[in-house]
C-alpha cells in the first residue's frame, strides 16, 4: 500500500464526460420541460382541468432545482446535492404524475390514497412552495467551512498495518452479525436461497403494551462490511492502494458479504447503494465512465423489479396484478411524492393536530436502541403516517411522509417555508465546504461520497431524523476508519 500525501494544488477532477452529458442534458431538458409545463399549466387553467394543473406543478417541481443546479455552477456536477434533490423529485413526483394519470393500474390507484386530481391539485402549490424554499436556501447559502485548514484533511497517508488490522476486525464483526441475524430470525434454507428473501423485523413491547418494530442490532453489525467495501474502493480509485489482483479479489469477497443480509431482508435500497457509492467515488477521481452509469442503471432496474417480485412471491405466495416493470419502478411509492404530500395536508390539521416540532426531537434519540427505549420518539415517521394519520395497519416502514409533508405536519405552511429553506442552506454549505478538494483529499472525497446520496436524494423523500440517521450511519463509521488507518509523520508504511 502506497503511503501517499494528498496536497491541495489542483482543481476538482470529476469525470468530464459525465459532467458534460449532465450539463447538456439538464439545459436541454430544462428548456424543453419549461415549455411543456407552461403550456400544460396554461391549458389547465383555460380548461379548468385539475389533472393538467397537477401535472404542470409536478413538472415545475423538478425544473426549479434543475435550474438552480445549472445556473450557479459553470462546471456541472451530477452528484451536487441540488441535482440529486432534483433527481429524487423527478422520479417520485414529475415522472410519477404521468404514471398516475395514464397508468390506471391497481397500484397507481392505491398510491393515490383515495384522492382525485381535483383534491391533489388544490394542495399541489404547497409542495411547489417547499421546493422553491429549498432552492432559494441553496442559492443564497454560498458559504463554506474551511476544512483544509485542518492538517488531517490537508495531508493524508495510510498506515498499511493499521489498514489490515481494521479490515480483519470489520470482516469478523460482519460475520458475527450475519450469524446472529440468521439465528435471530431462524432463517431456513429449505426453500433455497431465493426463498429466504423477505422483509424481517423485530417486535418490541412498550410499557403500555403497544408493539413497535425495529431491524435489530445484529443487522447493524452485519452491515459493517459495507464500510470496508467503500474504503477499499476509495483507496484503489485514489491511488493510495495499488491495483492488484488480490485487491480486486478482496473487493469482490467483501461485496458478497455486504449483499447477504440486504438480500435476505429484501432491502433494495441497501443493495443499490453498494453500487452507487463507489460510482460517486470514481466520479470525483475522474474514473467514472458513461458506460458504467448505464450498466448501473439497468442493474438498478433489475434489482428493484426482481427483488420486489421475489419478496411478493415469498410473502404472499404469488405475484399479483401489480407486477409490471412500471409498477415496480415508478410505482414503487418511494421518494418525495406530491400526491402523498397532498393527502397528508388534507388530514393535518383537519383530522390530526399539528405536531409542533415533535418529529424533530427524534434527532436526539437516533443512537438509543429501541430495545433499550421502546417509547422513544420515532426516528422513522413511516409507521406513524400510515397508522396515525391514515388509520391503516402497519409493521415497520409504513409510508414515509417526505420532508415537505413532515414540515407541514409540524408547523403548516410556515414550517414548509422555513424548514425547507434551512435544509437547502445546509446542503449548499456542506457541498461548498468540500467541493474544492473532491478528488484531491482522500478523507473529504470519501466522506462526501458515502454520505451525499442519503443526505440529498434520500432525506427529501423520508423525514429529517431518518434521513440524518441514515446519513450518519455511513459518515461516522467511514470517518472513524479514516482516522484509525491514518499514518503519522513517523509511521508511513508501504506494503
Amino acid at each position: 500500500m502506497a503511503s501517499t500525501h494528498a496536497v491541495f494544488a489542483k482543481p476538482m477532477r470529476t469525470s468530464r464526460a459525465l459532467s458534460l452529458l449532465g450539463q447538456r442534458g439538464a439545459m436541454v431538458g430544462l428548456l424543453f420541460a419549461s415549455t411543456i409545463s407552461a403550456a400544460i399549466l396554461m391549458f389547465g387553467f383555460l380548461l379548468n382541468s385539475a389533472t393538467m394543473i397537477y401535472m404542470a406543478i409536478a413538472l415545475l417541481s423538478t425544473l426549479v432545482p434543475v435550474g438552480v443546479g445549472v445556473a450557479i455552477r459553470r462546471e456541472y456536477d451530477f452528484f451536487e446535492p441540488i441535482n440529486l434533490v432534483a433527481l429524487a423529485i423527478f422520479l417520485s413526483t414529475s415522472l410519477r404524475s404521468i404514471y398516475y394519470v395514464f397508468q390506471g393500474s391497481d397500484r397507481s390507484q392505491f398510491l393515490m390514497m383515495g384522492l382525485d386530481f381535483q383534491r391533489v391539485a388544490a394542495n399541489a402549490h404547497h409542495f411547489l412552495i417547499g421546493v422553491i424554499a429549498l432552492s432559494v436556501g441553496y442559492t443564497i447559502a454560498n458559504a463554506r467551512v474551511r476544512l483544509e485548514n485542518l492538517s488531517f484533511f490537508r495531508e493524508y497517508a495510510v498506515d498499511a498495518r493499521r489498514f489490515r488490522l481494521a479490515a480483519v476486525a470489520i470482516v469478523a464483526v460482519s460475520i458475527v452479525g450475519l450469524v446472529l441475524y440468521l439465528r435471530a430470525f431462524e432463517i431456513s434454507w429449505s426453500d433455497g436461497l431465493l426463498g429466504a428473501s423477505r422483509k424481517r423485523v423485530h417486535e418490541y413491547v412498550t410499557d403500555t403494551g403497544d408493539i413497535t418494530y425495529g431491524v435489530g442490532g445484529e443487522r447493524y453489525l452485519a452491515d459493517f462490511a459495507e464500510h470496508l467495501l467503500f474504503l477499499l474502493s476509495g483507496l484503489l480509485l485514489s491511488g493510495l492502494q495499488r491495483t492488484k489482483f488480490i485487491s480486486l479479489l478482496a473487493i469482490f469477497g467483501v461485496l458478497i458479504l455486504c449483499a447477504i443480509v440486504p438480500f435476505l431482508s429484501s432491502s433494495r435500497s441497501s443493495l443499490l447503494l453498494l453500487a452507487i457509492q463507489p460510482l460517486i467515488i470514481a466520479h470525483y477521481y475522474g474514473k467514472l465512465r458513461i458506460s458504467a452509469v448505464f450498466y448501473a442503471f439497468f442493474l438498478a432496474i433489475a434489482v428493484i423489479v426482481g427483488l420486489g417480485a421475489l419478496r411478493e412471491v415469498n410473502q404472499q405466495g404469488n405475484i399479483t396484478g401489480s407486477s409490471s416493470i412500471i409498477d415496480r419502478t415508478i410505482g414503487a411509492g418511494n421518494g418525495p411524492d406530491l400526491v402523498r404530500t397532498s393527502a397528508i395536508i388534507e388530514r393535518v390539521p383537519l383530522e390530526r393536530d399539528f405536531l409542533w416540532g415533535y418529529t424533530y426531537t427524534a434527532v436526539a434519540s437516533i443512537y438509543i436502541p429501541r430495545s433499550v427505549w421502546p417509547e422513544k420518539p420515532p426516528v422513522s415517521l413511516g409507521a406513524f403516517v400510515k397508522q396515525d394519520i391514515f388509520g391503516e395497519d402497519v409493521r415497520l416502514n409504513g409510508w414515509p411522509p417526505g420532508m415537505i409533508a413532515e414540515a407541514w405536519m409540524n408547523f403548516g405552511i410556515y414550517g414548509v417555508i422555513l424548514i425547507m429553506f434551512a435544509f437547502g442552506s445546509l446542503l449548499r454549505i456542506f457541498y461548498e465546504s468540500v467541493r474544492p478538494w473532491l478528488g484531491i483529499s482522500f478523507p473529504l472525497t470519501l466522506i462526501y461520497s458515502v454520505s451525499i446520496w442519503r443526505l440529498a436524494f434520500g432525506s427529501i423523500g423520508l423525514n429529517f431524523a431518518l434521513g440524518l440517521a441514515q446519513t450518519l450511519s455511513y459518515l461516522i463509521p467511514i470517518f472513524l476508519l479514516i482516522v484509525f488507518i491514518r499514518a503519522g509523520r513517523r509511521r508511513q508504511l508501504t506494503g
